[in-house]
């Protein structure tokens, strides 16, 4: 198959065919009343497909074959020394194969050219703008972007953040991938665009990653005098967020809060003599209990107090089902 040179056109547009070498038929897409003298080609499409044309001898040398209905008959013109093909006014019915036969030095040759109505109206057919994908740490998951496509054939692009991270198409693009907490409120986008178009075709979407819960207890002055106050604060990072978050001593409850990420306590007249510590208790929905401790310790001078934390592992092994 020889080389095909696609060419796209704007309704009402001109174009002008030429064979680099002088025509001795001009061949296009068939008519009806011409069934009798059409023939068939096998060629890619504008989408890389194979496709069998239709084709009718539009002109042989510099005449134009009277067969063809009046109306091509009128938007045609065979111009210049070498015939080539000159159409008016063009529509979406002259969107096909054309093909110049040539002979140069005793060898036919062909030149072959595929017009399309240039239709830039590519829609994203599976993604409303700024919709929230939803996701669990370490799990895959895909991101689809199914897209009709306009003529010419467009490219797809998969950016994160702004950073391209697939690129494909012309009709379908998936990107596969293992999210982790980073990832929870990234955006992703998908654009589509072809040469005709000004602007390429953007909706994004927003990442809801859940991941496991990490928690983190600060003290508002580690050193502190026997009889001052300090302030104990608990942040929990996870998605979603705790279901309750409680500060507690052996006995009694202290303070508690539901569906928030931080709690503080405010312990007043610290003494070397208090054994029982403040502990914090946070519960996630489908997570494992997790605890952190402080511990009010003795350390140096009698009236001075050293708060650390417990010793507890930080890593949750345990997996969880969203």
């Amino acid at each position: 198959m020889n080389k095909v040179e696609y060419k796209y056109f704007s309704t009402g547009d001109e174009i002008a065919l030429q064979c680099g070498c002088k025509a001795v038929y001009w061949n296009g897409p068939a008519f009806e009343n011409t069934r009798n003298g059409i023939s068939q080609v096998e060629e890619q499409d504008i989408y890389g497909a194979l496709k069998t044309w239709n084709l009718s001898i539009y002109t042989k040398g510099a005449t134009i074959a009277n067969i063809l209905p009046q109306e091509i008959v009128r938007r045609l013109h065979v111009v210049g020394d070498k015939f080539d093909l000159h159409i008016t006014n063009l529509s979406s019915s002259d969107e096909g194969l054309y093909l110049c036969d040539t002979t140069a030095n005793y060898f036919r040759l062909n030149t072959q050219f595929i017009l399309q109505n240039a239709r830039n109206k590519s829609e994203i057919l599976n993604l409303i703008d700024n919709i929230t994908v939803k996701g669990t740490e370490n799990f895959p998951i895909d991101l689809i972007c199914l897209v009709e496509s306009g003529k010419p054939p467009g490219l797809l692009i998969w950016r994160k953040d702004g950073t391209i991270v697939k690129h494909g198409g012309p009709s379908k693009l998936v990107y596969t991938m293992v999210p982790d907490k980073t990832d929870h409120k990234s955006v992703y986008s998908c654009e589509a665009q072809n040469v005709v178009m000004k602007m390429p075709l953007t909706k994004e979407v927003h990442l809801d990653i859940q991941y496991r819960p990490s928690v983190k207890v600060n003290v508002s002055d580690a050193f502190n005098m026997e009889g001052a106050t300090t302030h104990l604060c608990c942040n929990s990072m996870s998605n979603p967020k705790p279901s309750s978050m409680s500060w507690y001593t052996e006995d009694n409850q202290l303070i508690s809060k539901y569906s928030e990420s931080s709690l503080c306590y405010t312990m007043s007249n610290v003494s070397r003599h208090d054994s029982d510590p403040p502990v914090v208790n946070v519960r996630y929905r489908n997570f494992n209990k997790l605890n952190r401790e402080i511990q009010c310790i003795a350390q140096g001078e009698p009236d001075i107090y050293n708060f650390f934390r417990g010793n507890i592992d930080h890593n949750l092994t345990s997996i969880y089902d969203i």
